[in-house]
């Protein structure tokens, strides 16, 4: 018995409507904006990859096991030629297939796409999943991704016995708080089984797919427990909302629920940031797939992708500092502190960049999954009294912003470091520390214009600065 049918994870209206209104139609372009942490990622990869040139997916192949593929859309030489899609297919009225190949091409657009249609009628059937799944470790496809859902028997980890509420109070318990740390990052993942506990013919196909293949997927659109996303070795994605937030000059980044009409922040491994327009968790997983799809070894992905929800507590607790700076006690500094060096434990090694000699290349996984991390261990860090802890801040600060250069917070950042190590020096010395600063408030102002503190920081600087000496 294979259970029952699946479904595409978006519908046939949402994806029509996004098809004519995100997507030129000649070349099927993304016209929407390119925002938050997942394109400020995307981006990072394009202009230096991994191994330090240019990296856009050329020589992956990512499998798209959808449906509704419209080929006049899709760019023919991006096609796979092992794909299985009728060329006289008719475009249907949503093209839900579409929209996901575009997407997965506008992240990764040196990549291959081997196109899989897995429906019969309305359906997807599992059958045709386990065939798709097949063709794809033949073609020995990089990345899968998978915007579709079946009812699942795997249950929903438990985790309300963890007591989020400490991250709540500005100076808790350190021994309660980080054991309320370990629990986060013991128990992010969602589901508390590894695939469905039902016979399935699509978790059975997935346990047969190579190691080195990463599967994306839609984290539940229509049901919020859904396989594939329940399967141990899938990512589940799903979008939020954000927006950044000025706190006493400090900025905050605040999260939400997506206009996704099901969309959830808990059932997802990872969640990026919706931009305007996008409309179904159909339409996250691909741009995870393209970005896999740049990375020298997609399938390390999912050791990481669920960090981003791990750390939860610690940025709650982070933000609260910020907007009650007169109430951190020492000890709340330290046991936060100690949080974000438990959290740092967890990180996979191939990724601790802290603990290198050198830190010269930018990661495009962490540029999407850590810099939150960075920022927040640096902002902390940055607000002591010590010359040592804001050297040390400003030392994680720039490692950020090399690994993750288009993002306007891990630049902000640096020029807050530099900006405060100038309290501790003078002459030159603070001169020159300043001038850093300007640079990269300069900087971070130029990344995200939206955001007036980071100008104001930039001018402030400027204005404070004595007029060069005349040129002789």
């Amino acid at each position: 018995m294979t259970g029952p049918d699946g479904e595409l994870a978006t519908d046939g209206t949402t994806s029509a409507a996004f098809l004519r209104t995100a997507f030129h139609p000649s070349t099927g372009e993304l016209l929407v904006s390119r925002t938050g942490r997942i394109w400020e990622a995307i981006l990072t990869a394009h202009d230096a990859g991994q191994d330090g040139t240019d990296h856009d997916g050329v020589g992956s192949i990512i499998a798209i096991l959808d449906g509704e593929f419209d080929l006049t859309m899709i760019p023919a030489g991006r096609v796979h030629p092992a794909s299985r899609v009728a060329a006289s297919s008719p475009s249907s009225a949503g093209g839900h297939g579409t929209v996901v190949a575009l997407l997965a091409l506008a992240a990764a657009p040196g990549a291959q796409l081997l196109l899989i249609d897995v429906m019969a009628g309305p359906f997807v059937r599992a059958a045709k999943i386990a065939d798709g799944l097949a063709l794809a470790a033949e073609c020995r496809a990089a990345v899968v991704n998978l915007s579709v859902e079946f009812p699942t028997d795997c249950a929903h980890r438990d985790a309300t016995w963890i007591d989020s509420s400490l991250a709540l109070e500005i100076d808790p318990d350190p021994v309660r708080f980080l054991g309320e740390v370990d629990a986060w990052i013991a128990h992010a993942e969602p589901y508390a089984g590894s695939r469905c506990t039902r016979a399935c013919e699509v978790c059975d196909a997935l346990a047969r797919l190579p190691g080195d293949v990463l599967v994306v997927a839609a984290s539940g659109n229509i049901r919020d427990q859904v396989c594939p996303a329940c399967f141990a070795g899938a990512i589940g994605v799903g979008f939020q909302r954000t927006q950044r937030v000025e706190v006493g000059g400090i900025v905050l980044t605040a999260s939400g629920l997506p206009e996704t009409e099901m969309g959830s922040l808990v059932t997802p491994e990872l969640v990026v940031e919706e931009p305007p327009g996008f409309r179904g968790t159909s339409f996250a997983s691909p741009l995870v797939a393209g970005l896999a799809a740049t990375l020298t070894h997609p399938a390390e992905f999912a050791a990481t992708a669920r960090l981003p929800f791990a750390l939860s507590p610690l940025l709650m607790l982070a933000n609260l500092f910020a907007q009650h700076p007169e109430s951190v006690t020492t000890r709340a500094v330290t046991t936060l502190q100690q949080g974000f060096q438990r959290f740092a434990a967890a990180i996979p090694a191939p990724h601790r960049h802290w603990e290198e000699a050198e830190v010269t290349s930018p990661c495009a996984l962490c540029a999407l999954l850590l810099v939150d991390w960075y920022d927040a261990f640096s902002a902390t860090l940055l607000a002591g009294d010590s010359p040592e802890a804001v050297e040390q801040g400003l030392g994680i600060a720039r490692i950020g912003a090399v690994l993750a250069p288009r993002s306007a917070s891990t630049a902000g950042n640096v020029g807050a470091g530099w900006k405060r190590s100038a309290d501790f020096v003078a002459g030159p010395d603070r001169a020159a520390r300043l001038e850093r600063a300007h640079t990269y408030f300069a900087r971070a102002a130029d990344l995200a214009p939206e955001v007036a503190v980071y100008a104001a920081l930039r001018d402030g600087i400027a204005g404070s600065q004595p007029d060069p000496a005349p040129s002789s």
